[in-house]
Formats: structure tokens, C-alpha cells, sequence
């Protein structure tokens, strides 16, 4: 048990999908689902229609 925790810590924090018998277009998909989940969590963050007013915009055409 403590060779292979010797051997993970051993790795390199950035690894190709190779390495973990992934083909690497895996890595492509990863990014992008990250990037997704990314902007996602980006759009939840933002606040309501906010201060109101005549001359203030809308949610929706920040976010468009």
C-alpha cells in the first residue's frame, strides 16, 4: 500500500490520458466539459435584474 502511494505522489500533477490508458481525445473532452462547467457556474453567479432604474440593462442582454 505504501509503494503505490509513494508511486502517486511520485506523478506529476499534469499527465497525458495515456497514462491512464485514455485515448487523447479524452483529454479535449475534459476541457471542454470543464470549460462548460466553468461558464455555467459564472452564469448561476449572476445577481438579478440588479439597481433598477430607466437607464439600467436587463439580465438578459448582459448575459446575451
Amino acid at each position: 500500500m505504501e509503494l503505490t502511494l509513494d508511486f502517486i505522489d511520485s506523478m506529476s500533477l499534469f499527465t497525458q490520458p495515456g497514462v491512464f490508458g485514455l485515448h487523447s481525445n479524452a483529454e479535449i473532452t475534459y476541457y471542454s466539459n470543464a470549460a462548460k462547467e466553468l461558464w455555467g457556474n459564472i452564469m448561476e453567479m449572476q445577481t438579478s435584474d440588479g439597481g433598477g432604474g430607466s437607464g439600467g440593462v436587463d439580465r438578459e442582454t448582459v448575459i446575451t
